[in-house]
């Protein structure tokens, strides 16, 4: 009797315990305070919200108004309930980061919290991404391969290593081409972490060298993979005794 199942999960003496009055009463009651730990859960939140909100205001203080073309990109988890959070980060921040493909106003807030916005102790982007803990490790001796102990990443390279696992399924932005391509030759775990390397600097070049720069980079970018794309094309029709014509 006690080993019966319903649908292989419910005991069959439970469900019959839960059909009476005195199981419905328990189970109402356990929804109930499950409801209500959630709406305490729901304001602890608020409140932390609320508190990152006011110490945003004092970051963004004396800082310049900073306007943007791009919209701020949805956050589809964890969405802070903080007023204006794309605006005072434009502001703290002094420069877009929406052009950077998969950085979104939430994965700022962190790495704000992580680095900052002064990137003055970082000589060069080589820096930045060896802090971040993203530099390619040199185990490898002729053709003998070394083991090595994994050292610590900061949260702030874990955070650019999100990003890049996000991109990975992406079609059209060419950093998810590269991860993709480097995937197939070697592993996702060496892809991922060589597509958060590009990321890392792409937001080390927007917060020292301008938008501008950083736009003009991954445009730069997306059109050699697509010159690229073309030559293959090319190789194949010839291969074939085909004939690429371009569509005015």
């Amino acid at each position: 009797m006690f080993g019966d199942t319903v649908s292989g999960s419910i005991p069959v003496w439970q469900l019959a315990f839960l059909r009476t009055s005195l199981g419905c009463s328990l189970l109402l009651f356990l929804l109930e305070q499950s409801l209500n730990l959630w709406k305490v859960h729901q304001q602890q939140l608020l409140l932390i919200d609320k508190r990152i909100e006011g110490l945003l205001c004092n970051l963004e203080h004396g800082k310049q108004f900073i306007t943007s073309e791009h919209k701020a990109k949805p956050i589809r988890h964890h969405k802070p309930m903080i007023t204006g959070l794309h605006q005072k980060l434009l502001n703290i921040y002094g420069a877009d980061a929406s052009c950077i493909p998969g950085i979104t106003d939430y994965t700022l807030l962190k790495l704000l919290g992580e680095v900052g916005a002064d990137m003055s102790r970082f000589p060069t982007a080589k820096h930045f991404v060896s802090w971040c803990g993203l530099c390619p490790g040199h185990n490898q001796s002729g053709l003998k391969n070394r083991k090595s102990k994994m050292n610590n990443h900061s949260n702030a390279g874990q955070t650019f290593r999100e990003i890049a696992q996000a991109l990975l399924n992406s079609k059209y932005v060419a950093t998810g081409a590269f991860i993709r391509k480097l995937k197939s030759r070697k592993n996702a775990r060496i892809a991922i972490k060589a597509g958060a390397r590009k990321i890392a600097e792409a937001f080390y070049n927007l917060l020292t060298k301008g938008t501008q720069y950083v736009e003009q980079g991954i445009a730069k970018y997306e059109q050699q993979l697509k010159q690229r794309k073309q030559n293959y094309l090319q190789k194949l029709a010839l291969k074939h005794g085909l004939k690429i014509i371009e569509i005015q």
